[in-house]
């Protein structure tokens, strides 16, 4: 990867976590652009000195919405975060994409617990996962093996989690670490 593609990502991401923080929302227009840009350079920028090519950086924005589209699906993360991931894979391709995706997951993990821990909201959890295993237990022992469904215990809430500054932590670790 080029240190100009470097500098570039960077700053996008930079920006799209600034976003998230502050709306809770990634522009596509950012995205979009993002995504213009990181094909743009694979394709003008010589494999010599870090260019991808049109297929591999394409292919790196597929890797990127593949990956995290599941957690999509079952509302788990926003729309948003699904194409800045797309705009991630199209600087750096397919293969990085897979080690980048585990970064960002195990820094949206710490991110999640952050979060749960500044607001307070961590014990509620832990109070409904508590109830759920004495039910469990106390039907096992009287006989009974059915089980209670966490969707009876756990209560709904919807608590927002800034995802963008996960994918820009976990791609950040990436290149720090490769580059």
């Amino acid at each position: 990867m080029h240190t100009v593609s470097i500098v570039i990502l960077v700053g996008l991401l930079l920006l799209a976590s600034y976003r998230d923080i502050c709306e809770y929302r990634i522009s596509n227009k950012l995205i979009l652009f993002g995504l213009a840009v990181g094909i743009s350079l694979n394709v003008i920028l010589p494999q010599e000195i870090g260019g991808l090519g049109f297929q591999l950086a394409l292919a790196g924005a597929g890797v990127g919405v593949i990956v995290f589209l599941p957690m999509y699906l079952i509302r788990a993360m926003g729309a948003g975060d699904i194409k800045l991931m797309a705009m991630v894979g199209a600087f750096v391709g397919p293969s990085p994409m897979l080690q980048i995706a585990l970064y960002v997951a195990i820094a949206g993990g710490l991110l999640a617990l952050i979060v749960l821990i500044s607001k307070s909201k961590l014990i509620k959890p832990i109070h409904n996962y508590k109830l759920m295993l004495m039910r469990n237990q106390l039907s096992t022992t009287a006989g009974n093996l059915d089980t209670i469904s966490t969707s009876k215990v756990f209560s709904k809430t919807k608590a927002r989690l800034p995802y963008g500054v996960a994918i820009a932590a976990g791609t950040f670790f990436y290149l720090i670490t490769n580059f």
